[in-house]
């Protein structure tokens, strides 16, 4: 007897006990938290599993049709169903759920036709390795994919290959469910490894979802997907840090879209939205991904450009350009313009951030007084006091 001598049909039962208690786990701990279907998708998976695993440590006690075929077929849904809860949290929906079923479906048929328990088991866990080795990519792919996300999806990708060894087996020598072989032991301690990392890792994995989803709300404006004000300002303090160590220049956009409100009066706030939101989309093909941009206000927009001088100005002209050519989604006849106010330095101080925005302020309200859709410039420096000039762009 050794340590990798265990009894099939007692591990079994046991995992049936581990996914009933993280059924109950996770339900006792979602109970007074937001509802996700992620979440509903997941206790389904684990009730399927525990009910799955009884009925496979039932061989020989009861039917072949509820042990081999039943039990098979839930627990192959029920690990379509985890992974569909795990591929949900990474955005990545409906081509992995196609898959899963597609594959559920074929090994379930499979199991039906051949007569022979060696090829159950080979059956079962080649379906086991397509439903959990797609997840496992899509955990690892992803180049901003946490570090936790990488542990859970190189942890599925060791089961995978422990399935791969014992699927072998099954062809090569023959291995019938209750067998007790170092391989077998092997696939059912990955399966222990399974339901404890499968279930916490959920749950941390929902947990990282959450907190995105609670810095985005922070950070980003929900109707432009652009920076709201306060982070517009946070990142601009950080942007202009580095502008100071490397003592290059940075311009400072302040834009605002010509008569709004006749917009909103005239056509309602839903073209007003989109109005903004067309706007928004129109502005980033214009700046890079470093630049700072945002919205500070109703219609009123800023964009802090990095190492910028004359190629800020050239851009503040196209932003306003193209945005008289935007009419896509819009009602017929509804055109809109822009006006500008620019201003460029090399800062000296983060405290300099406010001047910048008073003198481009300035700048923006003489383009407006100007007649509109035009951009002016600020020829003062932060630590200058007199008024800002004007120029046409």
């Amino acid at each position: 007897m050794t340590l990798l001598d265990l009894d099939i049909r007692t591990t079994m039962r046991l995992l049936m006990i581990g996914n009933m208690a993280a059924t109950v786990l996770l339900i006792a701990y979602t109970q007074h938290r937001e509802q996700k279907r992620s979440i509903g998708i997941f206790v389904l998976a684990k009730v399927f599993q525990s009910i799955a695993w009884l009925l496979l440590s039932l061989r020989g006690e009861i039917s072949l049709l509820l042990s081999a075929h039943l039990g098979n077929l839930l627990l192959l849904i029920g690990f379509s169903l985890e992974m569909t809860a795990f591929s949900r949290l990474t955005k990545v929906r409906r081509p992995l759920e196609l898959a899963f079923a597609a594959i559920t479906a074929c090994a379930s048929i499979l199991v039906w036709i051949f007569p022979d328990p060696s090829l159950w088991v080979a059956i079962a866990s080649i379906a086991t390795i397509g439903i959990y080795a797609p997840t496992a990519v899509v955990l690892l792919v992803p180049k901003n994919a946490s570090r936790l996300q990488v542990m859970i999806g190189a942890f599925f990708l060791a089961s995978c290959a422990a399935h791969v060894v014992r699927a072998h087996s099954a062809f090569a020598h023959g291995l019938a469910l209750l067998s007790t072989t170092a391989i077998q032991s092997l696939t059912f301690l990955s399966a222990f490894g399974l339901t404890l990392i499968g279930g916490l890792g959920f749950l941390l994995l929902m947990n990282e979802d959450l907190e995105r989803e609670l810095i985005a709300a922070a950070t980003v404006d929900s109707l432009t997907g652009i920076l709201n004000r306060r982070a517009f300002f946070a990142k601009s303090e950080i942007a202009l840090n580095l502008a100071i160590r490397n003592a290059t220049p940075v311009t400072l956009l302040m834009i605002d879209i010509d008569r709004f409100k006749n917009v909103n009066d005239t056509y309602g706030h839903a073209v007003g939205d989109a109005v903004l939101a067309s706007f928004a989309k129109n502005v980033r093909l214009h700046i890079r991904p470093h630049d700072v941009f945002g919205r500070i206000g109703g219609e009123e927009f800023a964009v802090l450009m990095m190492d910028s001088e004359a190629g800020g100005l050239n851009v503040a002209e196209r932003i306003r350009a193209t945005t008289e050519t935007l009419h896509a989604g819009l009602p017929a006849g509804l055109s809109y313009t822009v006006s500008i106010g620019a201003v460029t330095c090399i800062p000296q101080s983060v405290a300099e951030l406010t001047t910048l925005l008073q003198l481009s302020d300035e700048a923006l309200y003489q383009a407006k007084d100007d007649g509109r859709n035009r951009v002016r410039t600020s020829h003062n420096s932060p630590g200058d006091t007199a008024p800002a000039h004007d120029t046409v762009a």
